[in-house]
């Protein structure tokens, strides 16, 4: 290792590259930096532990008593920013790093992410996919961190709670000291860790030399970075999918960023906090943005739930704070999400082909007891006439129906075909007769039990009636088809297309359950009527908190966004009283789940 002198004030990073080295699938570093193995067989309840730089195996830290002949019963790969996985483990981790304001609902959302469960595949599903089963595994991973023991104990993400990923890895070692009758003390450990750590870190840019002072900074500031906490997921098929594989075994990891990653990622120029860089660092070789919006956000539902106790069971506030310091906090929260969307947009715009997103509006409880608080209303609006600013209806109608239209531009392949053929019936009407069309989805889910089946019930269909039938053109283009269903038992022939029939609506469309949802879009057809409803009514909210403009950005034609509503843990009840649903059976929660994984199963997705 040749050394010279640097000047360089600011301690670097470790390379993102360097040659015979598999990068990490979750930051493109080199993985197989540091190594930390874990032997048994010396005693009972005695585990031996060493920890070594992978390229230069004499920078190496090992407890007393260790036995080199004995082949490690765990050993796990540690890459040079921090992350960890099982040496020789293959494929790629689906990263997904969660975004929002402080408080706007990410960790219990994250929460039901990591516990959620979804129904077996019955059949073919009536899916054009040869799946038998989608599972989403239990979590054990010893470096990821677990779910909580209880919801109540989850507090807000900030920068200055939870674990990095150098505190992960320690306190399994120092884990493994505690409970196991080894030789040596936990301290032992850690001071042995950080020696490789401090010596390899010295040695990673070759050619280069650090002064006392900046490795001493580096190594304090690395590994800060959050944790990804890993949900495996296991996936049978009919027969094999486009890659010939008959099953598929891998992880999803979710990056809980705290709510001023967001400030530190959409200003550079705002005074950041310590570990700031790390977490800004982890939006990099992202597969799936997941925006977290608060509907709290918008001044028409603070306002409603003022001075009551479902306000407070939706903010969670520490302390007693005032009316004036909660309006703070609700006016820094839509500050927040607007630049989170505008830096957002313009992520996926240049990187388009290789990051997805999607809008998740919470606490859909909050929003569902302000609906329940509110008259009917026969207006065209339902409900949302008396709860919508007249000064944001506006905006409001037409976020709506540009939703609508930017599902209608999907790729017929990739549309579940009776959504795409009622669709393409609203389509076919004159603009004012569309807006009539959406205004009446609006209205029906201004009933609180419409919106709280789309939001979070698992077992429950939408009905929804028009005042008018829908005809599908007898002409419909001809290069407008959709695909056949394939057989069940073999792989499906994607190519194989039909001309669209015409089709005549009566004035009723009933929207499957979110769990026949689930099994119908991980396929081929992965635009589903509920998620139609649910780009419709979140883009509409979504206005009320950034503006039509904004909205307008994301619903732009190169975008790969999706929309969901979610209640991850439910507090509010129907009458505004605390409320401890013990289910995490979330429709919407499901529907992300969807977003996540369809892209990695296999599939030959139009675009």
């Amino acid at each position: 290792m040749t050394r010279f002198n640097t000047s360089s004030a600011t301690p670097p990073e470790p390379p993102d590259e360097e040659e015979n080295m598999e990068d990490c699938d979750l930051c493109s570093s080199p993985r197989a930096w540091l190594r930390i193995e874990e032997r048994d067989g010396f005693g009972v309840s005695r585990q031996s532990i060493r920890i070594l730089e992978v390229d230069h195996e004499e920078n190496c830290w090992q407890s007393p008593g260790t036995d080199l002949s004995v082949a490690p019963s765990h050993s796990y790969d540690v890459c040079a920013h921090g992350h960890v996985r099982e040496t020789g483990r293959t494929g790629d981790r689906i990263k997904v790093c969660l975004l929002g304001p402080v408080g706007g609902g990410k960790s219990q959302l994250r929460e039901t992410l990591m516990r959620i469960q979804v129904s077996p595949l019955a059949g073919s599903g009536g899916q054009a996919a040869p799946f038998a089963n989608v599972r989403l595994m239990s979590t054990g991973n010893p470096f990821s961190p677990l779910p909580a023991k209880s919801r109540k104990t989850i507090i807000a993400t900030q920068a200055t709670s939870g674990y990095g990923l150098r505190e992960t890895i320690e306190r399994r070692l120092q884990n493994i000291f505690e409970t196991s009758s080894v030789f040596g003390t936990s301290d032992d450990v850690i001071a042995g860790f950080e020696a490789v750590l401090h010596n390899a870190l010295r040695a990673t840019n070759e050619g280069q030399v650090y002064t006392d002072e900046q490795l001493n900074s580096w190594l304090e500031t690395w590994g800060r970075g959050r944790p990804p906490y890993l949900r495996p997921v296991h996936v049978i098929y009919h027969g094999n999918n486009l890659d010939g594989k008959d099953s598929d075994d891998f992880e999803v990891a979710f990056v809980d960023l705290p709510g001023e990653a967001a400030d530190a990622w959409t200003n550079p120029n705002a005074e950041n906090y310590v570990g700031s860089f790390a977490d800004v660092k982890q939006l990099y070789r992202s597969a799936h943005l997941v925006a977290v919006i608060d509907p709290l956000a918008a001044g028409w539902c603070f306002k409603r739930l003022k001075d009551s106790l479902a306000l407070r069971l939706s903010m969670r506030p520490v302390g007693t704070p005032t009316q004036d310091d909660l309006s703070a906090r609700v006016y820094q929260a839509g500050e927040a999400i607007k630049s989170l969307i505008a830096v957002m947009t313009d992520t996926l715009s240049k990187e388009r082909s290789s990051v997805s997103a999607t809008l998740v509006l919470t606490k859909c409880d909050a929003i569902r007891l302000v609906l329940e608080k509110t008259s009917q209303n026969d207006g065209e609006l339902g409900r949302w006439e008396d709860i919508i600013p007249r000064g944001s209806r506006r905006a409001f109608e037409d976020c709506a129906l540009a939703a609508f239209n930017r599902c209608t531009a999907w790729d017929a392949h990739n549309v579940d075909p009776n959504t795409w053929e009622f669709m393409n019936a609203v389509s076919a009407l004159p603009p004012d007769r569309q807006m009539r069309i959406v205004r009446s989805i609006l209205a029906q889910l201004s009933d609180p039990q419409a919106f709280w089946a789309l939001a979070h019930s698992e077992d429950e269909t939408i009905e929804l009636s028009f005042d008018e039938k829908f005809v599908i053109p007898a002409t419909i283009p001809l290069t407008t088809r959709r695909p056949t269903a394939p057989s069940q038992t073999a792989t499906p022939a994607h190519g194989f297309t039909v001309p669209v029939p015409t089709m005549t609506y009566g004035n009723t469309l009933t929207v499957p359950t979110s769990n026949a949802t689930w099994n119908a879009g991980l396929g081929v057809y992965r635009l589903q009527m509920r998620d139609v409803l649910s780009a419709v009514m979140v883009s509409s909210l979504l206005s009320t908190i950034v503006g039509k403009n904004t909205v307008a950005q994301l619903l732009g034609p190169k975008l790969l966004v999706r929309f969901a509503l979610t209640s991850a843990w439910t507090r509010v009840g129907e009458d505004g009283a605390e409320l401890n649903d013990p289910s995490d059976e979330d429709a919407g929660c499901i529907q992300l789940y969807r977003y996540i994984l369809s892209p990695f199963l296999g599939h030959e997705v139009r675009t």
